[in-house]
Order: structure tokens, then C-alpha cells, then sequence
């Protein structure tokens, strides 16, 4: 387990082990688990139908030691 607490801002989870994939929504500033990112850009498109399109591919990136976020994109 990583020293740094992130929470999941779809389902509020805070499990986010070393390895493991996050991904950043530049919509709502939060950390998704990969997991839960279908179920997050859905409700994104539910609140504004028109013209969300620019967080569809959410910033990943890979928590390594002590909790430091190595980006991908």
C-alpha cells in the first residue's frame, strides 16, 4: 500500500496499491479506478449530453513507490 490516500471519485474507494493503474478526469479534478471509469464518464455525459467529449480518454498513469504517479499520457 502506497503512503499517499487517494480516494476513487466514483465510488469513494481508497484501495490503490503500488502497481496499480489511476486514472485522472480533468472534468471533476478526481482519481478514478480504471474499473470505475465507464460508470464516470457516463454520469459525465448524463449531466452535460452536449459537448463533453474532452474527458472521454482520462489521463493513466501507474502508482509506483510511495505513491508517485508515473503518467502515461
Amino acid at each position: 500500500m502506497s503512503p499517499v490516500q487517494y480516494t476513487c471519485g466514483q465510488c469513494q474507494g481508497t484501495r490503490f496499491p503500488e502497481g496499480m493503474y489511476i486514472y485522472w478526469c480533468s472534468l471533476c479534478k478526481t482519481y478514478i479506478h480504471p474499473g470505475c471509469w465507464e460508470a464516470h464518464a457516463a454520469r459525465h455525459l448524463d449531466e452535460q449530453p452536449s459537448g463533453v467529449t474532452a474527458h472521454q480518454e482520462p489521463r493513466r498513469g501507474k502508482i509506483s513507490a510511495y505513491g508517485i504517479i508515473q503518467w502515461d499520457n
